[in-house]
């Protein structure tokens, strides 16, 4: 409760803004019946929980989180696109942080992420796919963290613009599937080997680039038991590396590029 005025609110805080107003009726009672589920939870004795169910509700709520959020920024680009930031001051990073109470920066991070993360908009009014549309749909199903997202990301900000987008594509389908079933830390590797396959005269992770196989990508490559295929591409040992077994297709598809 708001101190001294008998209100509701939050203990120490003299001013709590009132939830923004949703004019549709059919959209204002579905964000309140969302809202009324996260209270009655909260309300829930969970200290009467067995650790199953908490190990459960945890996970649940964790998948609806990076869910939410995923679906957020295809709402931010068409608030964006419509000008519905104009009611605030400033850029658009500065809006979205008066708007969610968030620094710049991390405006800025959103707007970023909405930008590839989000669907768009043409000028003819035609709704376009995100820019990494299986990406986007793991985090919409909340099978991904931040941080997949991030080396996802960073993969496709370091790939030549030579590789092709069928390339490009296939490249997304596997990189999503490995997150979707792995820690953060464990993906980072197979991340890094598809990266020394379709792109091994760069530097996967890094802002520079010097025109030689990385330290890493050198590491990755001694590490797989490969036999000899035409140069530019290996082909693994699946049998004792499954993980990278479903590579093959980008090696195959790389040297029809080259024919």
């Amino acid at each position: 409760m708001l101190s001294g005025d008998g209100g509701s609110g939050v203990d120490g805080i003299e001013t709590v803004p009132p939830p923004p107003v949703v004019s549709d009726p059919e959209l204002s009672v579905l964000v309140d019946r969302v809202e009324s589920a996260v209270a009655e939870l909260a309300e829930q004795a969970s200290a009467s929980w067995t650790n199953a169910d908490r190990r459960a509700v945890i996970q649940r709520m964790e998948t609806l989180t990076r869910s939410v959020t995923a679906y957020s920024y295809t709402w931010l680009n068409e608030l964006i696109a419509q000008h519905g930031l104009d009611v605030y001051p400033g850029s658009v990073p500065s809006s979205v942080a008066w708007m969610l109470r968030i620094t710049p920066r991390a405006a800025g991070a959103r707007v970023r992420l909405a930008a590839e993360l989000g669907d768009r908009t043409a000028l003819s009014g035609e709704v376009l796919p995100p820019l990494l549309p299986h990406t986007a749909a793991a985090l919409r199903a909340g099978l991904l963290d931040a941080k997949h997202v991030q080396m996802i990301r960073e993969f496709f900000k370091h790939l030549p613009a030579s590789v092709d987008p069928q390339t490009r594509d296939l490249a997304e389908q596997q990189l999503v599937g490995y997150a979707s079933t792995r820690l953060p830390d464990d993906f980072a590797p197979l991340v890094a080997h598809l990266d020394s396959i379709l792109n091994p005269d760069g530097d996967y992770g890094t802002r520079t680039r010097t025109g030689s196989p990385s330290h890493a990508n050198d590491a990755m490559r001694s590490s797989i038991s490969v036999s000899r295929v035409p140069t530019g591409c290996r082909k693994e040992a699946s049998a004792s590396t499954p993980d990278y077994a479903p590579t093959s297709r980008l090696c195959s598809r790389k040297l029809r590029n080259r024919e």
